[in-house]
């Protein structure tokens, strides 16, 4: 804990950022990285469901292409509902 006050410190003199605005990228970055891993699982809970075969790391690797054309349309269409 103090290692990362001390980088928050070093961060805050080098960007000349409050404490408040660094803590709160922190805390989005983590809750976006989190929820993208939860996606992940669950569209890896929808297909075991249809897949044969035990859920692996080569099995995951499989989707991943599908998993970036559903990310790309989501956020089109997040785009498009924000203007």
């Amino acid at each position: 804990m103090q290692l990362l006050s001390q980088l928050a410190g070093m961060i805050d003199r080098a960007f000349q950022v409050s404490f408040d605005q660094l803590a709160c990228v922190t805390v989005d970055s983590v809750s976006r990285v989190v929820s993208w891993c939860g996606q992940f699982s669950m569209l890896a809970a929808f297909f075991a469901k249809r897949a044969p075969e035990r859920i692996t790391l080569k099995s995951l690797y499989e989707i991943r292409h599908f998993c970036a054309v559903l990310f790309c349309c989501l956020s089109l269409i997040a785009l498009v509902l924000a203007r």
